[in-house]
């Protein structure tokens, strides 16, 4: 589908912007990635180091497209406009290939585990490896319930989209917050 809309872009000049900031946390990821050997022309691919590699905040991002539009981007960037800070830890994330591995193993795991806990109480979600997206519909009391104040309440920090009805759980990090879950999940139920 995005190969349908890239073709129809290029023909009137056009640019097909992709989000890759998730790619990397899917096994699969380069199956499904648009960047191939060489950009094609109306291309654009962003990744970033943030949300897989945990370094959120540290304003590291790549970009793949043609090398004509690359050198347009390079005259508008400083030699400042990346840390060495952020290169460096950035550099460190990208070589560590069994890091990388054992970390979407992890997030498989843990993101079924999400699914299977949400399930067990008769929620609708719909999963990636980093979070899962849960449906108010299957809320009976949906009319006065305030999914972010119920979860805050339980000091369980979601993100809230009431113009979808729905709300996203991202991956409890130790036992103890699973169990924070559940809790909130089996007295939201009842």
């Amino acid at each position: 589908l995005l190969k349908r809309w890239l073709s129809i872009l290029q023909q009137s000049n056009g640019w097909l912007v992709i989000d890759e900031a998730f790619m990397d946390a899917l096994p699969e990821g380069d199956e499904f990635s648009m960047i191939s050997q060489e950009p094609e022309h109306g291309l654009i691919v962003l990744r970033s180091v943030g949300k897989f590699f945990g370094l959120a905040g540290i304003r590291l991002g790549f970009v793949w497209a043609d090398p004509v539009l690359l050198a347009a981007l390079a005259e508008q960037l400083t030699i400042w406009s990346v840390s060495s800070v952020a290169r460096w830890a950035g550099a460190i994330a990208l070589q560590d290939k069994h890091w990388q591995s054992l970390m979407r193993q992890r997030l498989a795991s843990d993101s079924q585990k999400l699914c299977t806990l949400v399930a067990k109480y008769d929620f609708e979600c719909v999963s990636t490896p980093l979070f899962c997206t849960v449906q108010l519909s299957t809320i009976q009391r949906q009319s006065e319930f305030c999914a972010y104040q119920y979860f805050a309440e339980r000091g369980i920090l979601i993100r809230n989209f009431e113009h979808l009805k729905a709300f996203r759980l991202g991956l409890p990090k130790n036992d103890m917050t699973w169990r924070q879950l559940e809790q909130a999940l089996s007295e939201l139920k009842t």
